[in-house]
């Protein structure tokens, strides 16, 4: 049954914790309905890789074996419908060579596919309980997402949640339908409509009764999503901007809303309502249930239709939407449209000119193309609102008269190979949306073109800094006044002979205090003026500083309220952070007092990390050290929060763990919440931690690199909770000490790699519960592993997954 939440639960698993711990490789594939075997063995290819792949089916499957081959996977098939045995058997060949313990898990409706798929029993996912129902219906149907409704509304509110038949999809519809009416009358009209007794089957009556009710203008922006195929990825902008284009925005003549924030309110109702729903696999994208993309489809039938590639059916007359694949358009006689979407079309390589013809053309996508340039025609399309350039990788440079495109409010050129923008661009004044400006040479495109721009919001990239010549030309730019931007990122290329210069060209560009994000990259001046690490900018949540070459000292980012994700790499004249990291501070105030990650990397002359005498990073969850090789003093005295510790290429760091102001040794109090911690290539720090492992609740240990030992581990060193353990480059290593691996009653894997001279395993052998070893790069062990006549087989024959050399001892096929 759809809508019974076999997705939802799949999702759950696919993103736990616990699970990821456990597979080398995870994909998950949207199927639906009558997909080829190659295409989903494409998407699985594609999703294990994250590459593109084109060829024929023999070679994705040819491929698809070598990126398996010898991993441990989960894949997931989302709603599955193709019950045919004969192509589910060629499909499960690239994925026979996985290890043991590989897992396909399959959702779908149709019980034919799973008895044909299936290795494991069937788990039949039955409708919620009453009780379970009724919660979900209140936490969407109560505003601020509580538990309890007025009483007046209980009683009702029941009957209505009995006529969803226990399907959780139907509960949250109709909850976010009730949440708009306050009225018990309402409820009523609602629990006693005819429309409970819709006679089409493909169509919930709790879902046609939400889109019933919808007020008119979300409805004409709901049903116009028929035109996309099921499983499609929705990205909000990208809807909102073809909802613009079709007319379905106007803006408004009293107020001060632009279209953009009308059309991300219409779609932040529709996602509370639940005809949309948070991507599983992209953070920020969203997908429509299948259930509701039937329903899109049956209520906007007459206006709105999808062809498939190998559809051929006459099309209604009365259509004003259509989707469908192409290969050749003849786009002279299209003279009404509004939107194109060539979108991956990559043999695109070029716009013919009688592109200049669609004269209400608004919204024109040609992302991920082979587009070469565009015509200047284009550039008399006065109505264009959108023009979508993201991934043209040959795309050069943009018409020179592009600013007659005076009605143009989204420019994405992200990912072009464009050397220089047009002089005309300070004419686009209605611009909402630059993804990118790329500032030129000499009379090139300058900087201070950005200063007419006084609507621009997002993100925006600023590129080639080093070309900007005249500082005043920064300030110009008007930054500091562009309110809505969210998102800034600055780059420079190249070295310079004059750092001051490029202090005060920084300085000019100093942005509004709205900015949520802010990256500096290749910065070259000696210090950061006063705007950067400014308390005024209490909104930065995340923070990039990146290639300061010269900049000898970090600005104070702890003034930084609401600053949650900090990185900082390859500042190589930095030799000691210290008090000036912090800030100014108050009795009240705790330096990084939001901050979750900090990351550290290819700080070459860093050496000493001075703490901050009182409480700084409360709530600081993972920190990284990558590639500081003079570090020998690091990390706060106290850090409560951190779950993730990661240590790599730090040759001298000897002390790297928290330690209490009066006292010499670590302990366990000091990391109550730390789960995982890496560290490589850091003999110093190795040292340091052989007498005790200062986190009681460890469960991930990565330790690579480490010379001169002998033994390990020593009594008492690692915690119980330890579930992975990996030993990798332990060059001096002979011996594993029982003692030290007995009291590990939750280890389940075991990595020892490129430990040559380990000669044999413990005489009492692994705790019990062990499932899985993996011994590669130890040739004195190979001999001694070899099943029923190696001298060790015998304290490792009960582990149930075994590798040795890359090779599997035990042959259990992937669960299905």
């Amino acid at each position: 049954m759809g809508g019974v939440g076999k997705t939802t639960l799949a999702q759950l698993v696919y993103n736990d914790r616990r699970v990821e711990d456990c597979f080398n490789v995870k994909a998950w594939v949207c199927v639906s309905q009558e997909p080829s075997i190659s295409k989903i063995t494409k998407d699985i290819l594609e999703e294990v890789t994250g590459g593109t792949f084109d060829g024929n089916f023999n070679q994705l499957q040819l491929e698809l074996k070598g990126r398996l081959k010898g991993k441990k996977f989960l894949i997931v098939l989302d709603d599955v419908w193709n019950d045919k045995y004969a192509d589910w058997d060629v499909l499960r060949r690239p994925l026979m060579t996985g290890v043991p313990g590989s897992v396909v898990l399959v959702t779908t409706r149709n019980e034919s596919v799973a008895s044909i798929m299936q290795t494991v029993p069937i788990y039949n996912l039955k409708g919620l309980s009453c009780d379970d129902s009724w919660f979900l219906f209140v936490r969407h149907a109560s505003r601020g997402g509580s538990a309890t409704l007025h009483p007046n509304l209980e009683p009702v509110g029941k009957e209505i949640v009995g006529k969803c038949r226990g399907l959780p999809l139907a509960a949250k519809t109709l909850g976010g339908l009730m949440r708009s009416k306050k009225d018990a009358v309402d409820w009523e009209r609602i629990c006693k409509s005819n429309l409970w007794d819709l006679s089409n089957d493909e169509i919930l009556p709790a879902l046609y009764l939400s889109y019933h009710y919808l007020p008119s203008h979300l409805k004409r922006c709901f049903a116009y999503c028929a035109i996309f195929p099921k499983d499609y990825d929705f990205e909000k902008d990208e809807l909102v901007y073809l909802w613009m284009a079709e007319g379905f925005i106007e803006q408004q003549s009293r107020g001060n809303k632009l279209m953009e924030e009308l059309g991300d309110e219409y779609f932040n109702d529709l996602v509370s309502r639940s005809f949309f729903q948070r991507s599983s696999v992209d953070p920020t994208g969203y997908v429509m249930h299948d259930l509701i993309n039937d329903l899109a489809k049956y209520v906007s039938s007459e206006f709105c239709f999808r062809l498939d590639c190998e559809d051929s059916c006459k099309i209604n007359g009365r259509i004003r939407h259509l989707s469908y694949a192409i290969t050749e358009c003849n786009l002279a006689q299209k003279l009404r449209l509004r939107v194109l979407s060539l979108s991956h079309l990559r043999t695109l390589t070029e716009l013919p000119d009688s592109i200049g013809h669609l004269k209400h053309l608004r919204y024109l996508n040609l992302s991920a193309t082979a587009i070469q340039y565009l015509p200047a025609t284009l550039c008399g399309v006065y109505n264009m609102q959108t023009l979508i350039l993201h991934q043209c990788r040959e795309l050069v440079q943009l018409p020179n008269n592009l600013g007659r495109l005076i009605n143009l409010r989204h420019l994405d050129v992200r990912e072009t190979n464009l050397q220089v923008m047009p002089l005309q661009m300070d004419k686009l004044t209605k611009l909402h949306v630059l993804t990118d400006f790329i500032i030129g040479r000499g009379n090139g495109s300058c900087i201070k073109m950005l200063g007419g721009l006084q609507h621009l919001g997002g993100q925006l990239n600023v590129w080639k800094l080093q070309h900007v010549m005249e500082a005043q030309d920064a300030l110009e730019a008007n930054l500091k006044v562009k309110k809505y931007l969210k998102q800034l990122n600055f780059m420079w290329d190249g070295d310079t002979h004059d750092s001051v210069h490029e202090r005060t060209v920084l300085e000019q560009l100093q942005p509004h205090t709205n900015i949520q994000s802010l990256s500096i990259v290749g910065y070259r001046g000696t210090r950061f003026p006063d705007w950067v690490g400014n308390s005024a900018f209490s909104s930065i949540v995340a923070l990039k500083l990146s290639g300061g070459q010269h900049c000898n000292t970090l600005p104070p980012l702890g003034q930084l309220v609401s600053l949650s994700d900090l990185s900082i790499a390859a500042y190589v004249s930095v030799e000691t952070i210290g008090y000036e990291f912090y800030g100014s501070c108050t009795s009240k105030w705790k330096p990084f007092g939001s901050l979750k990650s900090l990351r550290f990397e290819s700080m070459l002359s860093w050496c000493e990390w001075i703490p901050f005498d009182g409480e700084a990073f409360p709530v600081l969850e993972k920190l990284y050290f990558r590639h500081c090789p003079n570090l020998k003093k690091a990390l706060p005295s106290h850090l409560p929060s951190l779950s993730l510790l990661e240590v790599e290429g730090c040759q001298q760091l000897g002390v790297s763990l928290p330690r209490a102001p009066n006292i010499s040794e670590v302990t366990g109090s000091n990391f109550p919440c730390l789960t995982c911690l890496e560290i490589r290539e850091c003999p110093k720090l190795f040292s340091s931690l052989q007498e005790t492992m200062p986190a009681p609740n460890l469960t991930r240990l990565l330790l690579m690199g480490c010379l001169g030992v002998e033994s390990f581990p020593g009594k008492r060193l690692l915690p119980s909770t330890l579930t992975i353990l990996k030993i990798w480059d332990f060059p001096s290593l002979t011996s594993l000490d029982w003692e030290g691996l007995q009291n590990l009653h939750s280890l389940r894997e075991l990595q020892i790699c490129n430990c040559p001279n380990l000669k044999c395993l413990p005489e009492e052998g692994f705790p019990l519960n062990l499932s899985h070893l993996y011994v590669s790069w130890c040739p004195l062990l190979e001999q001694r592993c070899r099943p029923d006549d190696g001298e060790d087989w015998p304290k490792i024959a009960h582990i149930p997954e075994l590798e040795i050399n890359f090779q599997k001892i035990t042959t259990l096929e992937p669960s299905a």
